[in-house]
């Protein structure tokens, strides 16, 4: 279980970096609500959707 807090905090640390280079707060979060176990694999399933969707319409303009 230590070895497992360890690994979330380094993944939440590099998260956080990685939030700040791109700057997609929307991304971070569900990465966030990911690695804290809570129900988001299909929140960050429908998030990722959306955010395909939205590439896609933006493709399209």
């Amino acid at each position: 279980m230590v070895s497992a807090a360890v690994m979330h905090g380094l993944a939440h640390a590099a998260h956080s970096l990685v939030a700040e280079s791109i700057g997609d707060d929307d991304i971070a979060w569900v990465q966030l609500r990911s690695e804290l176990g809570t129900n988001v694999r299909v929140e960050g399933h429908t998030v990722r959707r959306t955010f395909r969707g939205q590439g896609s319409h933006d493709a399209l303009q």
